[in-house]
């Protein structure tokens, strides 16, 4: 898949921009002369060397805070105020982290170096940002340096809105090379001077090694999701990059950061062959991990045992067969939350089926079907906060499910499903995702199946990484749970 290049260049000026901020702040503190000896003697410094280790961590924390979005970048008063509270939290966790270290902190004076920083690294990093690199992407584009070819398959609706930002002075440098359709005929030029129908949908290789296409933009409406997902197929085949510009998807627009091509929200579908290895690094990083959290975990555990078990008669785990990876079932681990037998329902069996079909909406306020009367009193809150969930850390130590990933259905749940949303467990399930970040109870069956599936066509490290970090929030808050 073809990278943005502006990304790699923004990355390396961010970090050191940030490492000169953090060089400065040493000197200030330790008073050294700008000297060859004065730069010796902080090159040889611990805490210069933890930082070293440390500034890789800035630019995750920038980056999950949208810096590298283009239209971010283009920003002024957002994206300065990015960069602030991205500086702030970067700040507490270089102070936990010398801390931990034991480096200079409850020395005279040590603890001050990270107020320092905080005090260069917020102006240096605004100045390379606005008055640096922002001019000068402008000019790349300008000159047709920055340029990004952009192939549109949908030659109607939302394939037309973003023509106004094809000409020569668009300021996110996007080139029109021409637009894919099967309604129109080949050749036809659809709007004189602005692009003509270079071939069918599934041209589509041809056509972006014939064009040199970096990305394809996907902008095609009332569509069936399977031919949706079969064209994503083909577009994944090629080198370029693909963007989905299309209301059917309007969920993930809604709850994901997305980019905007002239008015039109747009997000990224990564379409590169995993790395090799990668479901093997997957499945490790969740084992020790998994098995850290529950050493870690080991006294809320028997505290929330002992509460279930006091709170109502039954057993402290609540264990349910559950539908996994490419339909295998396995034994899925709760805490209890509800009074003994009320897992035996069938009428909320046939309501579930019921709206599995109906194939709701975002703001129906309900995806979770559940009788409040049988949900126990310390039930409603471990719910609330997913805290009825932990027990699934043994799941992912036993390879049934992934920290990060789809959550896994009910086999009747499954029997229900139509094709396209069983590809949402043709990877392993996972205790947290998209879903239970942005969505929990405030999406309807269709856009759960929808996160999922742009979950699954953008999984990667630093993504798993995001979600789970975000997923901590909102368990102490309770967002959206039932």
């Amino acid at each position: 898949m073809k990278r943005r290049k502006y990304k790699y260049l923004l990355l390396g000026v961010d970090w050191v921009v940030v490492n000169v901020a953090f060089i400065a702040a040493m000197l200030v503190h330790y008073g050294l002369p700008l000297t060859a000896g004065g730069f010796a003697r902080l090159s040889a410094s611990s805490v210069f060397l933890l930082f070293v280790v440390y500034s890789p961590v800035v630019m995750f924390i920038l980056q999950s805070n949208q810096l590298y979005r283009l239209n971010v970048h283009l920003e002024i008063g957002g994206q300065l105020r990015r960069i602030v509270m991205c500086l702030i939290y970067a700040s507490v966790g270089l102070a936990i982290a010398m801390f931990a270290a034991g480096e200079y902190w409850m020395a005279d004076r040590g603890r001050f170096i990270v107020l320092l920083f905080l005090g260069f690294s917020i102006p240096l990093l605004s100045v390379e940002r606005i008055l640096v690199m922002r001019p000068l992407f402008s000019l790349l584009v300008k000159f047709r340096i920055s340029r990004r070819k952009v192939l549109v398959i949908g030659a109607c609706g939302d394939g037309t809105k973003v023509l106004k930002v094809f000409g020569t002075n668009n300021a996110i440098g996007l080139s029109l090379v021409g637009f894919l359709d099967d309604q129109h005929k080949v050749g036809t030029d659809l709007f004189p001077g602005e692009g003509r129908v270079l071939g069918r949908i599934e041209d589509v290789e041809r056509v972006v090694e014939e064009t040199g296409a970096d990305e394809i933009l996907l902008c095609m409406e009332d569509l069936e999701e399977t031919k949706y997902l079969n064209i994503l197929d083909l577009c994944a085949r090629t080198s370029a990059r693909i963007m989905v510009g299309s209301e059917q998807f309007s969920v993930i627009t809604k709850h994901v950061y997305t980019e905007n091509y002239g008015g039109l929200p747009v997000f990224g579908v990564m379409n590169s062959t995993p790395y090799f290895g990668a479901p093997i690094l997957k499945r490790v990083g969740d084992g020790v991990v998994s098995f850290l959290a529950i050493g870690l975990l080991s006294p809320l555990l028997a505290l929330i045992a002992l509460a279930v078990k006091l709170d109502s008669p039954g057993p402290v785990l609540f264990r349910q067969t559950r539908i996994g990876k490419n339909g295998k079932p396995f034994t899925f681990l709760k805490f209890r939350s509800m009074y003994l037998g009320s897992d035996n329902d069938p009428n909320r069996e046939e309501k579930l089926a019921a709206f599995i079909k109906q194939e709701k909406s975002e703001g129906d306020g309900t995806t979770k079907i559940v009788d409040e009367k049988k949900v126990t009193r310390f039930g409603r809150f471990i719910r609330r906060t997913s805290l009825d969930e932990l027990p699934q850390l043994f799941n992912v130590l036993k390879g049934e499910m992934s920290l990060v990933g789809p959550r896994p259905c009910l086999p009747y749940e499954w029997e229900s499903y139509d094709d396209w949303h069983k590809r949402r467990l043709t990877v392993t399930p996972g205790c947290t995702g998209v879903w239970q970040v942005f969505g929990r109870s405030k999406v309807g069956f269709r856009d759960t199946v929808i996160i999922d599936l742009f979950y699954m066509h953008n999984m990667s490290f630093r993504l798993d990484l995001w979600l789970v970090l975000k997923t901590i929030p909102v368990m102490l808050f309770s967002t959206g749970g039932k």
